[in-house]
């Protein structure tokens, strides 16, 4: 049922900024090339971001079946599903012994799950980076320009979509010269068709899209990552925590289970060995998984420092790989227990359809009746004008989204100091509209804003502040 409700609870912020674009698309202007958010204060909303192509999609099916936002989430579900498909018959064709467990084990993790019904791009991006490695392993075996065609469109968009799933381009790479040997690091056609794939994604991001923040004037919107003089004061601050990133690995991308997995692993492959030492060969015949992982972790903390550790999404590109080690671990034990492989088989199958099972005891998930504040349009319609611009709460697009408006938001502690509200209000700003507070947030305001009158909706869970009033509060 959750499906058929509108965005809630995870990763809110970043679905209302999504679906927002998206409706903009239909209420304001369908070109790609100028899109438009809601927190845009007495501006156009025309801003540079990550490419929306899905937000376009998402826009076109509002044209097919009317603006309803859960057909954002299945579209990502359509998407996760694609992906997953491909997933396996990549799994099949590099690593067909564990292709079952790699597959079970990807759709299980609780950030691919998560992800996988929610209104945003993550999803469509993963299926075209797998799309893109499938293309390429397959031209390597037959040498087909189609198929080094698809590939490089395939990453254009992934990179396009979400810039860090250039994960598949360094995944091609590693797999390239564990195929071929160092040698293959002189055949310039790699350079060229590396070059050619990411030419699409350094236009956008870095030409087009900073050219449209500075067109338009709305140059905080978009997140470019950080200067390296603060990513290393960071780690010298101890605020990027390795520790933090495995602790976060297994209880909100994977599950703790596998670490079980792990474990056992590690203790079958070095028993085999009757030795704790390296084995070298086995781990040359991982490099190319390995690598990607390690590759990806150290360049996404060099770009965004500890917004890495902060945001899953920035997880996603190497879940893929991840589970595809894990998918191994799994084969490895089962092979180990030779008089019981048979059971052992049905056992670590159990595992991640249990893992998989228990995403529905998750909350967004549960909550499947809807968030109170996606009636908040309802209570605004009754008091405020479609074309007024408003200030909301939270400092994030969330009520914004919701009270269908336009305008500024500013984080509730702003929203007390009456200055930064005169300040917006001269700017054009004429109600103040308050749709996440809780009851000693809500009482605060009303102490602070007790000289302009307050509507309230009749479950007292919204709060309209109308600034342009008679009787308005001197100064």
């Amino acid at each position: 049922p959750f499906l058929f409700v509108r965005p809630d609870l995870t990763h809110l912020w970043r679905q209302t900024d999504t679906a927002a674009v998206a409706r903009n698309f239909i209420e304001e202007d369908s070109n790609l090339f100028l899109p438009r958010v809601d927190i845009r204060g007495n501006l156009t909303g025309i801003t540079g971001m990550e490419f929306p192509f899905y937000n376009y999609i998402v826009s076109l099916l509002y044209r097919i079946f009317g603006i309803w936002d859960p057909l954002g989430k299945w579209l990502s579900l359509a998407c996760s599903t694609i992906a997953l498909t491909v997933f396996y018959r990549l799994a099949l064709q590099l690593w067909p012994v564990m292709a079952s467990y790699a597959t079970l084990t990807l759709l299980s993790s609780y950030l691919f799950f998560q992800l996988g019904s929610m209104v945003m791009p993550d999803m469509m991006a993963m299926a075209f980076h797998i799309f893109s490695v499938y293309f390429f392993v397959r031209f390597l075996d037959s040498d087909k320009p189609s198929l080094l065609a698809g590939s490089s469109v395939s990453f254009m968009l992934a990179t396009l979509l979400r810039p860090y799933h250039g994960a598949a381009g360094i995944f091609m790479m590693l797999h390239l010269i564990h195929r071929q040997g160092i040698k293959v690091l002189l055949n310039l056609k790699w350079y060229a068709f590396g070059f050619i794939s990411s030419l699409p994604m350094i236009g956008w991001y870095f030409f087009y899209s900073p050219k449209l923040s500075d067109s338009y004037g709305l140059t905080s919107y978009f997140f470019m990552g950080k200067p390296l003089r603060q990513i290393w004061l960071e780690i010298l601050a101890d605020k990027i925590n390795p520790m933090q990133w495995v602790y976060e690995l297994f209880q909100s991308y994977l599950n703790w289970a596998y670490l079980l997995i792990l474990l056992v692993f590690l203790y079958v492959k070095f028993q085999k060995k009757k030795s704790w030492t390296l084995d070298l060969a086995f781990l040359w015949h991982l490099f190319p998984l390995l690598g990607t992982v390690l590759l990806v972790i150290i360049l996404l903390v060099l770009t965004v420092g500890n917004h890495f550790f902060v945001h899953a999404y920035y997880m996603l590109p190497i879940i893929p790989y991840l589970s595809v080690l894990f998918g191994l671990g799994m084969h490895t034990i089962q092979t180990y227990f030779t008089r019981w492989s048979l059971y052992a088989h049905r056992l670590l199958i159990v595992v991640p359809i249990i893992v998989l099972l228990s995403q529905y005891s998750h909350s967004y998930i549960k909550t499947w009746k809807g968030n109170p504040i996606h009636h908040l349009e309802t209570f605004v319609d009754m008091h405020v004008p479609k074309d007024a611009l408003i200030i909301t709460d939270g400092g994030n697009p969330i009520t914004m989204y919701f009270a269908h408006r336009k305008g500024w938001t500013l984080g509730n502690q702003a929203l007390l100091a009456l200055g930064n509200v005169d300040q917006l209000k001269s700017e054009g700003a004429s109600y103040v509209v308050l749709g996440q507070l809780d009851l000693s947030t809500q009482e605060a305001m009303r102490r602070v804003y007790s000289d302009y009158p307050i509507l309230t909706d009749p479950t007292s869970r919204f709060m309209i502040i109308p600034l342009n009033v008679s009787g308005e509060r001197t100064h």
